[in-house]
């Protein structure tokens, strides 16, 4: 299927390509993501994206499935040192945006993309959460994605 237009909160399933947020050019849509997170179906107005085989979810609405506290600790001087935290059970992942490092459990790891922020949701890396030793399982067939707590 292709599409083209409005594409701020990628409605497309394809990456913004221009400042407006529009598609000039007809452009192939993605498949849509399904993420089930503990066997529920993630509600969220932020779709999931997959790119360069990445595939990212929005933070809020994932922590809040996962009853995952999130802390969110600005800089002072710069937004772009936000200190972003996941506490979920007994593991806690830091991040900031833009940035492939980050911690768990106070050791530090590379993330498989930068975290960023879209209009309106800020997106992480799914590898992010199996860092954090929760369960992500792929199924490209389906275009399914499933995270759950062990």
């Amino acid at each position: 299927m292709w599409g083209w237009g409005g594409n701020k909160r990628f409605a497309l399933g394809v990456p913004r390509n221009s400042i407006d947020g529009i598609v000039y050019t007809p452009q192939r849509m993605q498949t849509p993501i399904n993420v089930t997170i503990n066997g529920e179906l993630l509600t969220s107005s932020f779709p999931s994206i997959m790119s360069n085989s990445q595939i990212t979810i929005p933070l809020k609405d994932t922590a809040k499935a996962l009853r995952a506290e999130l802390v969110i600790t600005p800089s002072s001087s710069d937004t772009a040192k936000t200190l972003y935290t996941i506490k979920h059970n007994q593991t806690s992942a830091s991040f900031r945006i833009n940035q492939l490092q980050g911690e768990v459990n106070g050791k530090k790891v590379t993330l498989s993309s930068p975290p960023y922020i879209t209009p309106g949701a800020i997106m992480i890396p799914v590898s992010l959460l199996k860092q954090m030793g929760l369960e992500v399982t792929w199924n490209s067939k389906l275009s399914e994605l499933s995270i759950s707590s062990k």
